[in-house]
């Protein structure tokens, strides 16, 4: 438990039940963070800051990564959240902002769950969420905003999107996603509001998907089946 300053950041390769922050921790290389974990954590919290160049570094398991609060912030100058092995749950009703990517899953790694709160926030200079591997379910409450990119990329496996906040920036899907629920907002960047280069199952649209300067819905794989009784536009 952790009410103070700890510079050098956390290294694990063991088991830590549990990670409770309610100060500064700093560190981290890139190729590792100012919490780095080879081993088992099984529940991070954090009240205050995480700051790196990754925020948290994770090659092993997690179970639970909490950032709690208006006053939680997870900042880092590539990843807030690099994950290389297994985490449960990522839960935010705090800021991670800034980093390259906010949350980056690899290749080889495996999300469960992440949720956005209402009062959560997911920035980010290019991609809000990076998703290579295996991603379960992304619930959007609060704002996942970027710079100058995209909210969302897919270029592994994501079976669940819904979005009852705002996406700012979009989605571009380049594997497969099996259903993207929208009740709130989805709004195109650099690029149309949903690309699809891959395949997605289902888009549900009772909010608004839109794009200011491309279609609101691009398509060059496959959709199976679109249902729309929101709204979706365009200014092309």
């Amino acid at each position: 438990y952790s009410t103070g300053i700890i510079g050098g950041g956390i290294a694990s390769n063991g088991t830590i039940n549990s990670i409770n922050n309610s100060g500064l921790i700093t560190g981290g290389s890139p190729s590792s963070g100012a919490i780095t974990n080879g081993g088992s954590i099984a529940t991070i919290t954090n009240n205050n800051q995480i700051t790196g160049s990754s925020g948290i570094y994770n090659t092993g398991t997690i179970g639970t990564i909490n950032n709690l609060g208006s006053g939680a912030f997870v900042s880092s100058s590539s990843q807030g959240i690099y994950n290389e092995g297994t985490i449960t749950n990522i839960y935010n009703s705090g800021t991670f902002r800034w980093g390259y990517n906010s949350i980056f899953n690899s290749a080889s790694g495996q999300i469960d769950a992440i949720e956005n709160s209402s009062t959560g926030q997911i920035y980010a200079s290019h991609i809000g969420i990076s998703n290579d591997g295996t991603l379960g379910t992304v619930t959007n409450r609060g704002t996942i905003l970027t710079g100058d990119d995209l909210a969302i990329v897919n270029t592994g496996n994501i079976g669940t999107l819904a979005n009852e906040g705002q996406l700012a920036g979009g989605i571009q899907n380049w594997s497969r996603i099996g259903t993207i629920t929208n009740s709130s907002s989805i709004e195109g960047g650099i690029n149309s509001a949903i690309l699809n280069s891959g395949t997605i199952g289902t888009i549900n649209n009772s909010g608004t998907i839109s794009s200011t300067d491309f279609d609101a819905i691009s398509n060059d794989g496959t959709i199976t089946s679109l249902y729309n009784s929101g709204t979706i536009s365009s200014s092309t």
